[in-house]
């Protein structure tokens, strides 16, 4: 640098001083802009791979100092050199942050939701899903931007409810969760989930001393006296409770039980895995009682389904058998799905193989060592239980 130049340089004194507007040279490319209002920038001009040469802001004075400017300056410049483009990837971070913004907790959760509605067995399912996170969280964080959502944000949405309503507050969060966690696939979430529970909340929210509420079960002694009540009601909610009772299935499955997977021939109920709370497919073996029951309703079946309701080609509603239990045995303490309780305490006292009876209930091998060598389903062995 020449003595011109060097006599030309800015001092920290007479960028203060300067009160007209215009551009004033520092040297090396380094330039302070006066506004008309007097406001005061910095900018540098610099080349890129033999472009043509453009300004790049470096800040507004006095926030950037003239000392800062130049340390910015050389910072820019020395990128220009390697080939990098500083304004390039300004406007780059500056795309990216705006997309950061524009995707809020709330188009998120719809957008996961229309992605996982094909894994949902149940529109009943789906509303809840969606209608959780629209009531406890959409007005705290619907608004915000997933990548600014924190731990505290989430405490927010369920310390209402944490101790009050717990399997709702339980739902919530993991459906939360389940949304930060497609953010964070799709590339809207950097860093940890905030919604996770070990390690994060569990810390911040306090412990929920829940209590195990079972179905009411009747007691297996009372069963056959209960049969014989029930005999003389011949509707189809009857029928589809003993058929419930007989096979120990659950209340979705007979409800929705259609007549393609009967086996007659084979006294045979399969069911496929999209018809089954694990996701696997079933089979039950039908003793004479249960095969008397759907030659009875075939007679009376117009559609595919067997234990058909009011409207055509539609099952019965999931309250029929309860509404059956409740009107017609007010005295009787159980609901449907205990009776698979009943089957179980039944077939424990008889003596039967506690694996056998397990594949009667369709429960799953949490040990997957374990499951990985019971691949038969002991049809033959439960066909004598039922």
């Amino acid at each position: 640098m020449g003595w011109r130049e060097r006599m030309s340089r800015l001092t920290d004194k007479k960028v203060k001083s300067i009160t007209t507007p215009g551009r004033e040279p520092d040297g090396n490319n380094l330039y302070l802009n006066v506004s008309r209002t007097l406001r005061k920038s910095w900018t540098c001009r610099v080349r890129v791979s033999g472009g043509p040469r453009r300004d790049i802001g470096l800040g507004a004075y006095p926030a950037v100092s003239l000392k800062e400017a130049r340390q910015k300056r050389d910072a820019v410049a020395l990128d220009a050199a390697n080939g990098r483009d500083p304004l390039a990837e300004r406007k780059a971070a500056e795309a990216e942050k705006a997309r950061l913004k524009s995707m809020t907790f709330e188009k998120a959760a719809l957008a996961c939701f229309e992605m996982k509605q094909a894994e949902w067995k149940n529109g009943k399912h789906q509303d809840q899903w969606i209608n959780t996170l629209t009531t406890y969280a959409f007005p705290n964080i619907g608004h915000m931007p997933v990548t600014n959502i924190e731990a505290r944000h989430i405490v927010e949405c369920l310390q209402p409810i944490w101790l009050t309503k717990m399997e709702t507050a339980k739902r919530t969060r993991q459906r939360i969760s389940t949304v930060m966690r497609w953010a964070k696939a799709m590339g809207y979430l950097n860093g940890e989930n905030p919604a996770a529970l070990e390690g994060n909340l569990e810390y911040l929210l306090p412990v929920q001393k829940r209590k195990v509420v079972h179905h009411p079960a009747m007691p297996f002694e009372q069963l056959p006296e209960f049969w014989d009540e029930l005999s003389p009601i011949q509707t189809v909610s009857a029928d589809a409770l003993r058929f419930l009772i007989l096979t120990a299935g659950r209340t979705g499955e007979v409800r929705k039980a259609t007549w393609d997977e009967i086996d007659f021939d084979n006294a045979l109920w399969s069911l496929s895995e999209a018809r089954m709370k694990a996701s696997k497919p079933h089979r039950v073996p039908l003793g004479p009682e249960a095969l008397n029951i759907l030659l009875r309703r075939h007679q009376l079946s117009s559609g595919n389904y067997i234990f058909e309701g009011q409207k055509a080609n539609k099952p019965i509603s999931d309250m029929a058998m309860l509404a059956l239990l409740r009107k017609r045995f007010p005295h009787i303490n159980a609901v449907p799905h205990g009776f698979r309780s009943t089957f179980r305490d039944w077939a424990e006292n008889r003596g039967h193989a506690q694996r056998a009876v397990e594949y009667c209930l369709a429960h799953t091998v949490k040990n997957r060592v374990e499951a990985a060598y019971q691949r038969d389903d002991l049809l033959k062995i439960r066909a004598n239980i039922m």
